[in-house]
């Protein structure tokens, strides 16, 4: 079964939901001091016309900021805004964009998005090694979760992101295919350079890429990239996950040690 997470980026007025609506759709939900992203914006009113929009960003190093105002005086305004992530303390810090907008009437609507920014040698990646997938008939753990990046056991868990594929003809000959659980999409690359992966060159790549939900006849050495997609009021929004390494293939005699070594490379 394929699971698909739909995200709403809708704002609505505290005082009518009906008379005023705004969105604001971000382009990723992380990225790295330095980088641009983007939110695309909509703004609509019953009444006569959109009189005012502002956005402000706040984070716990820079304090408050005023980054965007307009008196667009439409009906419907529309607008992409382009930010660029400030510096911040430590690996790590999230960066609140909070969107107001009013009417000529006094109608209002606001909302507030959150992306993680982390800070990095250009977003070098960090690995993290010795993850184990073994055969889904060992009763061992067969899955992997992006939320926990732990290992799971598929059986019993309902959101597992990824998992080997189950359907051998015979349980004692592990099957090299990595299937996608839930909106998780791969791409396979045999020229990745997984040793110098930074956030920035994964998502460029990423984004260029063939992505597929299952990845056939992996070997030792093979690199795979990993992202999510999600359905976003402007269409499918790709988020960068990580980048993965299969270290080695163990099809032992029986199925109870047939596993997949990999390393996995995040911020």
């Amino acid at each position: 079964m394929i699971f698909l997470s739909l995200v709403l980026y809708g704002c609505f007025s505290e005082k009518d939901a009906s008379v005023m609506v705004l969105l604001a759709d971000p382009s990723s939900s992380s990225a790295v001091v330095g980088e641009k992203i983007y939110f695309d914006v909509s703004v609509s009113t019953l009444n006569d016309m959109v009189s005012e929009f502002s956005v402000t960003s706040f984070d716990s190093e820079n304090g408050e900021k005023n980054v965007f105002l307009s008196k667009p005086n439409v009906k419907e305004y529309k607008k992409r805004i382009v930010c660029e992530m400030p510096s911040v303390k430590g690996d790590s810090s999230v960066v609140s964009f909070f969107f107001e907008a009013c009417d000529n009437v006094g109608m209002t609507a606001s909302c507030q998005r959150s992306i993680m920014v982390y800070v990095g040698d250009g977003g070098l990646l960090k690995e993290r090694s010795g993850y184990m997938l073994y055969s889904p008939w060992s009763g061992k753990e067969d899955a992997f979760s992006f939320a926990t990046l732990q290992t799971i056991k598929r059986s019993e868990e309902a959101l597992a992101d990824i998992y080997l594929d189950p359907m051998s003809e015979n349980e004692d000959d592990l099957l090299c295919r990595l299937i996608a659980g839930t909106d998780i999409v791969f791409a396979l690359s045999s020229s990745y350079d997984y040793a110098g992966a930074t956030w920035n060159g994964l998502q460029v790549v990423l984004n260029s890429s063939v992505r597929t939900r299952t990845i056939e006849n992996f070997a030792t050495g093979d690199v795979i990239l990993v992202g999510r997609e999600e359905v976003a009021d402007s269409g499918i929004k790709l988020n960068t996950l990580g980048v993965i390494r299969i270290m080695a293939v163990y099809d032992e005699e029986g199925k109870d040690e047939d596993r997949v070594v990999f390393n996995l490379k995040t911020l």
